[in-house]
């Protein structure tokens, strides 16, 4: 470990979600932070990219039960942010960033949503050949959804600064 009062800054660039122990973690930013030292926290907020979690929702359907990651308990957003560091730190500020992603092609959303599937519990549960139908089902649903159009995805996302 790092000795006590180390860093000027530390930053944490949407990461923490993944942390088993968050509150344990920002302890350790704070006692190796010096005193005026400032941490910066990325995350998602709530509601982000809710056009692709809904499509998620949809595709998964076409895939066994509880091999598409559940997004709903994410246990470190920028909304819960303060929770977490009100308990080390005297001052917090928010900072968000809001934007869109518009998308006229399929294969980034596919990437994406397949980036959400758990693989090897799929290959575990079912055959090649009955993977390859789901894949090219969701895929299906996708450009169906294209068809009517780009698909344009709310991005909800921003940092905080806890010092």
């Amino acid at each position: 470990p790092f000795a006590d009062d180390s860093f000027d800054m530390l930053m944490a660039n949407h990461m923490l979600y993944h942390v088993p122990d968050i509150d344990k973690a920002i302890s350790e930013v704070k006692r190796v932070l010096k005193p005026k030292g400032k941490f910066y926290a990325a995350a998602n907020a709530k509601g982000n990219m809710l056009e692709l979690r809904q499509m998620l929702n949809d595709i998964s359907k076409f895939f066994p039960n509880d091999v598409v990651v559940n997004l709903n308990n994410i246990p470190y957003t920028l909304d819960l942010a303060p929770s977490y560091l009100e308990k080390y730190f005297d001052n917090i500020e928010r900072f968000n960033l809001n934007s869109q992603i518009i998308v006229d092609k399929a294969k980034p959303i596919m990437d994406y949503l397949i980036s959400m599937i758990d693989l090897d519990k799929l290959e575990n549960l079912v055959s090649q050949q009955e993977q390859e139908q789901s894949l090219e089902q969701a895929l299906a649903y996708i450009n169906k959804k294209l068809a009517k159009g780009a698909m344009v995805i709310d991005t909800k996302t921003g940092m905080t600064v806890a010092y």
